[in-house]
């Protein structure tokens, strides 16, 4: 049985297998888009430094944000947007971490997503309590 397959991600099709389905052909249109998409993360680029760049702009950025609102209130403040610039930074950081692939980095970028992501949902709920009368 020949098996077609795919560099880069490891997907096998029996051929076989595809020639006697029904939605052989959205399958295979499916398949092809897959290792497209994962052919171009391994692709060096300008465009992935650049986006790197971006992610650890937007990323930084939060901290300018928070000096700012802090400066302005006198005290420590953590705005929304300190959040929301993190979310961004995060999911781009995690794009690029996984193009360059490295164990390390890929499981920092999706601690600080999963604890970003945790913060803005603390954030609204605070929010919403702050709403609803006692």
């Amino acid at each position: 049985m020949r098996r077609a397959t795919f560099p880069h991600c490891g997907v096998g099709l029996s051929l076989a297998r595809l020639a006697s389905g029904g939605d052989t052909g959205r399958m295979l249109i499916q398949a092809f888009i897959l290792a497209a998409l994962l052919d171009f993360m391994w692709v060096d680029s300008p465009w992935w430094t650049a986006l790197g760049f971006l992610a650890q702009g937007l990323f930084s950025a939060r901290f300018l944000v928070q000096w700012l609102a802090s400066e302005k209130h006198r005290r420590v403040m953590m705005p929304v947007q300190f959040w929301y610039f993190s979310i961004a930074g995060g999911w781009l950081n995690l794009a690029y971490t996984t193009h360059i692939w490295k164990a390390p980095l890929i499981l920092g970028a999706i601690a600080s997503l999963l604890t970003s992501h945790r913060n803005l949902h603390l954030h609204n709920i605070g929010k919403d309590n702050k709403l609803t009368p006692s």
